[in-house]
């Protein structure tokens, strides 16, 4: 999914088999559209069917004028008229919505797949409309490894410090000093592994992003699935920053039981992991 001016782009490889890659041929393939991110291609009714190409490429017009979420489905029909029983991947529209009330708001997101974005200053030029001075004014990483805060931020009339480059699953922290709208444009991401190391020389923290469709309603449920039970296995704490307020919210494993608040999980929400021993591997339940 690409932005072009108020118009929201798909494309897709073209489909030449089947899922038992026997070749087949794709005589049109259709476009569905829907406001959250588990809605179901209504392939008997057709009502939220929204195109019919003979070309992998569709242009939703005047989409990003709207500032309700848009989620997207295509399937392909082969020449017989049989409309493929699988979906492909969920592309996603997202509007962020951020509004600082006295002084800059300070939060965490994270990205979906597929994002356009490659490194800091991409990502702050599209939020900002441009790579001069806007509504945001800082974006940062932690790199897990060095525990080193990489910052990209606007000083003194330019941009300057670290132009790090963007990674699938990685959160960003990032300082708005006024009101933004941007879209967060992508796919879903199938599936996700991360790991987890413990530095016995420097601090644990991770900041995350996890998959759109991971089924964690909660900061609980995320930290029983991370350490297998209730009990702190490999991760002590988990915390996340109020898109909303800027506050501060923190589950945390103290005197044998989970205190503080279990937060929601929302998507695009970065979430900061604090890592008490190794979880070399680790992936969220998908739906």
């Amino acid at each position: 999914l690409n932005a072009n001016g108020t118009d929201l782009q798909l494309s897709w490889d073209a489909v030449t088999t089947d899922i038992d890659n026997n070749d087949i041929t794709v005589s049109r393939y259709a476009i569905y559209r829907g406001s959250t991110a588990d809605f179901t291609a209504d392939r008997t009714g057709k009502l939220n069917r929204i195109g019919l190409v003979s070309d992998p490429a569709f242009t939703d017009l005047n989409a990003l004028a709207f500032a309700e979420d848009m989620y997207y489905i295509v399937t392909a029909e082969r020449v017989d008229g049989t409309e493929s029983p699988d979906d492909s991947q969920l592309g996603i529209r997202r509007r962020i919505s951020l509004t600082p009330s006295s002084g800059p708001l300070v939060t965490w997101i994270g990205l979906p797949g597929g994002h356009a974005a490659q490194t800091a200053s991409d990502l702050v030029g599209e939020m900002n409309g441009g790579l001069g001075q806007g509504a945001v004014g800082r974006l940062s990483r932690i790199d897990a490894q060095t525990q080193q805060k990489q910052s990209w931020e606007y000083v003194d009339g330019s941009w300057s410090g670290t132009d790090f480059a963007l990674a699938a699953g990685e959160a960003y922290e990032i300082v708005v000093t006024a009101p933004l709208g941007w879209d967060s444009i992508g796919v879903a991401r199938d599936a996700a592994t991360y790991a987890f190391a413990h530095n016995t020389a420097v601090a644990n923290l991770n900041w995350i992003a996890l998959p759109l469709k991971a089924t964690y309603s909660g900061a609980q449920s995320l930290v029983d699935a991370m350490n297998g039970g209730p009990s702190a296995n490999h991760i002590t704490k988990v915390a996340r920053i109020n898109p909303a307020t800027g506050s501060l919210e923190s589950l945390v494993y103290f005197k044998g039981g989970w205190r503080g608040s279990d937060f929601p999980v929302e998507p695009g929400v970065g979430v900061l992991v604090l890592v008490g021993t190794d979880l070399p591997s680790w992936s969220p339940t998908m739906p």
